[in-house]
């Protein structure tokens, strides 16, 4: 009777599992296939090969979704299967199964009693974090007393984590990764192209542009959206760059907010030891994406200033537009000032009330510039992909200055109409 310690990662594209023995390791896609009758039909790369082909008397499932057991039924059965097909001569299997680390203890418990259901006579069943892993396959003493910084970008999520002396100091658990990517290339060209493709042909676009080959332009085939007929069109594979440097950028700010939180000699140790990614053989300087960082900071200052520029000018052409409006009233009710004063009304009551008036005129159109403010914002943070924050002191400021504006020009015409002559201002009519 053979034992070993297998090591499992449950990822949202591939289900990894290796031995001790061995250096190479098991690779397949995490999916598995269903007939009609709920009998298994195929798994692995079989059934990723029937995927988006399939009949409906074929169900294919993708039992990971984020990095978590979205199925948990139809994962024990998968990773059963797998040990079962691949493994059968092992019976007493230590498992260490490799989890992120910012999810919730009912997801990691779902990894636990996994492991412990789909293998038969397990020893014992230990989950490792995913960064640490990383850093050891990427030749990180992770027990020196050391900062680094792991970006593990996966199918459907980035993780940013700092080790340090075995232990995780602080991680990030970000909700994309290539399959956002991907969808996007398929939004993408469904709408500027009337070309419906599949997940496998936006994924062989995406791989084109990374390649960094001279091809300007991937063939691709899909469904015509007008006709409905197949059709093969040139895609230039330039269009993945706008949705990958949103997302490079997205990771750069959180980036820039795991660095915020930790010590400064972490800090530091990560600026001399650089930043360390799963995707590529590379390593890459802090100072780089710092860098990045920095471009995105001055891009957002510039557009502040503009904003801020634009919106002076515009809240002294609205000043403006109220004062010409007051004086307009006060024109036309001069009778009614006239009577008031006539009856014993105030100099200093006339004058509030009419500041009053210009003030609540200019509040009301804080608050509508304030909710079309919040809008547009949205709507910007969807085409770009940028984040944007719109903050309670911002809201309150901005209808307080607001009211400011028309108090001040608000003035004159209010001291007009308190200063007129009660007998003038009844002859007026």
């Amino acid at each position: 009777m053979k034992t070993a310690q297998l090591g499992i990662e449950l990822g949202t594209r591939h289900l990894r599992i290796g031995t001790r023995d061995k250096e190479e390791f098991l690779k397949i896609k995490n999916m598995i296939a269903f007939d009609e009758n709920a009998k298994l039909k195929a798994f692995g790369n079989e059934a990723f090969a029937m995927y988006e082909k399939q009949p409906y008397s074929i169900h294919v499932v993708k039992p990971m979704e984020h990095g978590v057991i979205s199925d948990y039924t139809n994962m024990r059965y998968l990773l059963g299967t797998v040990l079962d097909h691949y493994f059968k001569r092992i019976r007493k299997t230590g498992l260490m199964i490799a989890v992120p680390v910012d999810i919730t203890n009912v997801e990691k418990r779902a990894f636990e009693d996994l492991a412990w259901e789909s293998a038969s006579r397990v020893k014992d069943v230990t989950l490792v974090p995913k960064p640490i892993l990383a850093a050891i396959g990427s030749g990180i003493d992770v027990n020196a007393p050391c900062g680094n910084m792991i970006i593990d970008i996966g199918a459907s999520t980035t993780e940013i984590s700092v080790i340090s002396l075995g232990g995780i100091v602080t991680s990030r658990l970000l909700p994309y990764g290539g399959d956002q990517i991907d969808e996007w290339i398929r939004d993408y060209v469904k709408k500027n192209y009337k070309l419906a493709i599949g997940t496998r042909s936006a994924r062989h676009l995406k791989l084109a542009y990374a390649k960094i080959e001279d091809k300007e332009a991937a063939m691709i085939k899909g469904r015509d959206l007008v006709s409905g007929l197949p059709k093969q069109e040139k895609i230039p594979i330039q269009i993945v760059e706008e949705k990958a440097h949103s997302q490079v950028r997205d990771i750069c700010v959180q980036v820039k907010a795991v660095l915020e939180s930790i010590t400064p000699e972490l800090a530091s140790d990560i600026m001399n030891q650089g930043i360390n990614t799963n995707t590529s053989k590379y390593k890459y300087k802090a100072d780089d994406v710092m860098q990045q960082v920095k471009n995105l900071q001055k891009l957002s200052e510039s557009t502040n200033t503009q904003l801020i520029w634009i919106a002076s000018i515009s809240l002294l052409v609205g000043g403006i537009g109220v004062m010409n409006i007051m004086l307009v009233s006060v024109t036309e009710r001069t009778s009614e000032i006239g009577l008031k004063k006539a009856i014993g009304a105030r100099k200093k009551v006339i004058l509030f009330q009419f500041l009053t008036e210009a003030s609540m005129l200019t509040s009301i159109g804080g608050v509508i510039g304030v909710i079309v403010g919040i809008a547009l914002s949205k709507v910007v943070s969807e085409l770009s992909g940028a984040p944007t924050a719109i903050s309670i002191p911002a809201i309150i400021g901005s209808v307080l200055f607001s009211t400011l504006i028309g108090v001040i020009f608000g003035l004159l015409p209010s001291v007009k109409a308190a200063d007129l002559n009660p007998i003038d201002a009844l002859r007026s009519e």
